[in-house]
């Protein structure tokens, strides 16, 4: 017979783990956002936040909800095979319209320019911010419906410290632009979805 003590201990203490450890990341994280506030001054942080702030609402339209419709029906599913189907399924979806939107939006960034200047200049790594936003979405849901809930904290991690640790140090020892950033953010997020 198992020990009920024993399961509930250990639940309490993974909970307490990654609550405790989620907590540390997001203090970190507003601590250095501060940093980076102060040293792009108003101007340049409006630029940054509209860049990121459209691309990141864009990225959750373009994953239309796939994040927790993994999480809900991957445990569902008894085989392997299942699991990976319908996740594949889920990135043929994304990568389909992904390639629609970014067809759209450079057609309407030629034709109509109601593009603000901040976003023509980092148009290319804007569309492709999009794409890598709603495919780590896919990939979040995939890890919660597989269980692997404690890679999540990690990713976490990774996500929101070591971006914003590399800008500060770019924008304090070399360029305080906007672009630092963005550029820094899309950069990370891609090397992570690899």
């Amino acid at each position: 017979m198992i020990n009920k003590d024993k399961i509930y201990s250990e639940i309490l203490r993974s909970t307490a783990k990654f609550t405790s450890m989620k907590f540390v990341v997001t203090f970190l994280a507003a601590l250095l956002s501060i940093i980076t506030v102060r040293l792009l001054g108003p101007t340049e942080l409006g630029k940054l936040s509209l860049t990121t702030q459209i691309a990141g609402v864009a990225g959750m339209f373009l994953g239309v909800g796939l994040t927790s419709t993994l999480a809900k029906f991957i445990p569902e599913k008894v085989r392997i095979e299942e699991k990976g189907d319908l996740y594949s399924k889920c990135l043929i979806l994304i990568l389909l319209l992904f390639l629609t939107l970014a067809g759209l939006f450079l057609i309407l960034s030629f034709f109509f320019p109601l593009l603000p200047p901040e976003i023509k200049e980092v148009k290319i790594a804007f569309i492709i911010f999009i794409g890598i936003s709603a495919l780590y979405s896919v990939n979040t849901g995939m890890f919660k419906g597989i269980g692997k809930f404690n890679l999540l904290p990690k990713l976490d991690v990774l996500q929101s410290l070591v971006p914003k640790i590399i800008t500060i140090a770019l924008l304090y020892f070399w360029l305080r632009s906007f672009k630092i950033p963005f550029y820094n953010v899309f950069f990370l997020t891609f090397l992570h979805w690899e």
